[in-house]
């Protein structure tokens, strides 16, 4: 799409079947990064790994940390194992949920942080570096704690701790935040880190909100395309995710997804029904025509 908009001109109107129907008026805009800090795992620290979570995008279901000379308890969500040399691994359990609703998840990193400085298991500067997280990313997916809330009519800022790892002697905090479509990223990091003291960013990636008024001639189109086929509310709504129209003027996402179908898309058997494929091929068409006029 870079590619293309170096060279042509951006459509007047256009949609992309990347969401759900009636239509997406807004996105959130989506600040990726990672927060390092120095950790010693060689030194005095009595920790000897951290480590969670696959994808930025995702609230993890599981993390775990080594430890020495500590010992532990067993709670609902925490599993503690002995190794043969004296160390403990530390399991916790959380509840997987996609990265922009964190909310409807449990988030295993934050379990694991949570009791580790809970129950005092990591000594030294390393142990209050964790406490920082504990205190600031641990017990809320909105930023009230780090003081970056935000919210419009498209929802509130979200944020989650999609992956923890130690590489090269740093502990790095991969992050997916967020913020509302009428909203900016101005400050949000400046903000955070006057929050978590010694810490660092690296790798920024920040992906725009899209909004277009629900008023527009694209979005009543569409909609109104829509409502000839479906009963039900044909409002359009606003969402978390990033969908192709983020890499387009004038683009929104329209459907395929039909309110009341199963939601197969992305899985190991994603399929789509014959008859609604038919049907969404009638709306797809009279949304092109009507908006070509």
């Amino acid at each position: 799409m870079e590619y293309y908009n170096e060279r042509e001109k951006a459509p007047i109107y256009g949609f992309t079947p990347d969401a759900d129907f009636p239509a997406i008026y807004g996105e959130k805009g989506i600040l990726r990064f990672v927060l390092t800090t120095p950790f010693d795992l060689t030194g005095g620290s009595n920790i000897k790994s951290i480590a969670g979570g696959i994808v930025v995008n995702a609230v993890p279901d599981k993390a775990e940390a080594i430890i020495t000379g500590k010992t532990c308890t067993d709670t609902e969500n925490i599993t503690c194992k002995e190794n043969a040399d004296g160390s403990v691994i530390v399991s916790a359990k959380g509840i997987p949920a996609h990265g922009s609703i964190p909310y409807e998840g449990k988030n295993a990193i934050g379990i694991l942080i949570k009791y580790l400085v809970d129950n005092n298991l990591v000594e030294g500067k390393e142990g209050e570096k964790l406490a920082f997280i504990r205190k600031y990313l641990c017990d809320g997916t909105f930023g009230a704690e780090l003081g970056i809330d935000m919210e419009d009519e498209t929802g509130p800022l979200t944020i989650n701790m999609g992956i923890i790892d130690i590489v090269d002697g740093k502990l790095r905090l991969h992050m997916d935040l967020r913020y509302p479509c009428t909203k900016t990223d101005k400050g949000i990091l400046e903000t955070l880190l006057t929050k978590l003291q010694g810490f660092d960013v690296e790798n920024v990636e920040n992906a725009k909100p899209l909004y277009v008024s629900k008023e527009s001639i694209l979005i009543k189109t569409v909609t109104d395309v829509y409502s000839e086929f479906y009963d039900g509310d044909s409002t359009a709504t606003a969402i978390g995710g990033g969908t192709y129209a983020k890499h387009l003027d004038n683009i929104v996402a329209f459907g395929p997804c039909i309110p009341g179908e199963e939601l197969v898309e992305h899985t190991n058997h994603e399929y789509i029904k014959i008859d609604s494929l038919i049907t969404l091929a009638k709306i797809y068409a009279n949304a092109l025509e009507l908006l070509s006029k």
